[in-house]
């Protein structure tokens, strides 16, 4: 006579959503219920009358087979993960939790289909992959790059002491020697890059407490040239906070984007004003950046400023000092220098009225 409790397991068995099975220590199905029939495809018949091993992954043969010799030494199984092959050619992953019935040489096993997080976890590998693969490609191309720059100043260097200095008028010769010295000034960056590139390949860019001033004078003293021939007026206050927590290469590039793009996009008439002031919040050092350049329409393009290869200047305005071979680069690099080291950054301007940067920086530590 059958159980009230044979009634309920039979009930249980047939109607569950999980796929569930009744093994033999043998190696064949004795029990399935429909859901599994369901899944894989075949008739309880067709899998009842097979080996197990003939419906896995053949990769999967192994570890399987030692699953299994576990279960028939009465230790359980939790989260075992294998692949198995449908009728229609499907490769499935199924997560066990088999329970073994020694007396009975019997294995109660419950699986959960786990296919769709296996291809989400696949395609997150293969994503991480292609990341690391193209990360390792662009430092290869910054290391050339740098190595490659390095070469021709220094044949700029050796070019410059061939030449017969006695020779050069006073006034031409001021020029060389401005050349010379930016030439100089340029290795020196260069090196300064290598040295944060192979820092930053070995382990994660550190940051240090440093003097904001101490880096813009690098910046200034590199372009002094370009300052001097279109009179830029410099008003600069970092009296209230002289001190960030940041990375020496990062704050030179910030700097130089910056003043770079405010002479590149400056108006012929009034004269150029950059202007710099320091200030002290509760968690930041905030630095703001202006000047009286042409300025942009930033609300309009306030999804693409911070993008790689945008360029937010795209009305036709017509300046002396806009050149042709701007990658607009220079605010990507920006936002990625500040975003990577705890910072944060705002742009707001208007056409005609220049341009207003919010740097936000860690506090000195």
């Amino acid at each position: 006579m059958t159980s009230q409790n044979d009634i309920q397991f039979e009930h249980f068995f047939l109607w569950s959503a999980d796929l569930l099975c009744i093994a033999g220590y043998d190696g064949f199905l004795r029990q399935v219920n429909p859901a599994l029939c369901k899944r894989m495809g075949y008739s309880m018949m067709e899998l009842q009358h097979r080996p197990i091993l003939d419906f896995l992954h053949p990769e999967d043969y192994e570890k399987t087979k030692q699953a299994r010799l576990n279960l028939q030494n009465s230790r359980p199984l939790y989260d075992f993960e294998n692949r198995y092959i449908t009728k229609s050619g499907e490769t499935i992953w199924l997560s066990w939790t088999s329970i073994p019935i020694p007396e009975r040489q019997l294995i109660y096993a419950i699986a959960k289909d786990i296919t769709a997080k296996k291809l989400l976890e696949n395609h997150r590998n293969d994503m991480i992959q292609n990341l690391n693969q193209r990360n390792k490609a662009l430092q290869k191309v910054n290391y050339m790059t740098s190595h490659d720059l390095r070469s021709c100043v220094s044949n700029l260097q050796n070019l410059y002491s061939l030449l017969d200095l006695e020779n050069i008028d006073p006034e031409n010769r001021e020029i060389v020697d401005l050349i010379a010295d930016a030439t100089e000034e340029l290795k020196v960056t260069l090196g300064d890059y290598i040295d944060e590139l192979k820092r930053n390949s070995e382990e994660k860019i550190k940051a240090d407490n440093i003097y904001l001033y101490s880096i813009l004078q690098r910046v200034l003293e590199n372009i002094k040239t370009l300052l001097t021939a279109i009179n830029v007026k410099l008003k600069i206050d970092f009296s209230e906070a002289e001190m960030v927590y940041f990375s020496k290469t990062y704050l030179y590039s910030i700097f130089l984007n910056l003043i770079s793009n405010s002479i590149k996009y400056a108006t012929a008439k009034p004269q150029l004003i950059i202007a710099m002031k320091s200030s002290e919040t509760n968690s930041f050092i905030h630095l703001e950046y202006k000047d009286n350049g042409i300025g942009f329409d930033a609300e309009k393009y306030k999804e693409r400023i911070f993008q790689a290869h945008q360029q937010a200047f795209q009305e036709k305005v017509v300046t002396e000092n806009i050149t042709k071979d701007s990658k607009g680069l220079g605010l990507y690099l920006l936002q990625s220098h500040m975003d990577e080291l705890g910072g944060k950054v705002s742009i707001h301007s208007r056409p005609g009225y220049g341009i207003k940067v919010d740097l936000y920086f860690p506090k000195v530590k």
